[in-house]
């Protein structure tokens, strides 16, 4: 899976199986749970350099996405 193509697929608006289906089931990290009625959802997809993407749904529905920087190791 090539994270940078893959991610220039991604729209608002797409269901998070049509979103897993694009970016693949090798994510970085994921998290659920329900805030105010509604289900919250994040799934992590690391780049090849120095990013993560981070992809926000609400109900099911990809609502944006952002990147992160990643923390610079200090060890040798």
């Amino acid at each position: 899976w090539n994270t940078e193509a893959n991610i220039k697929k991604v729209e608002k608006g797409m269901t998070y199986d049509q979103v897993l289906s694009i970016m693949g089931k090798d994510y970085s990290g994921t998290g659920s749970w329900e805030e105010n009625d509604e289900i919250r959802q994040v799934l992590k997809y690391n780049s090849t350099g120095r990013f993560t993407y981070v992809l926000n749904f609400t109900n099911n529905i990809l609502k944006d996405w952002t990147l992160e920087k990643k923390p610079v190791s200090s060890l040798p």
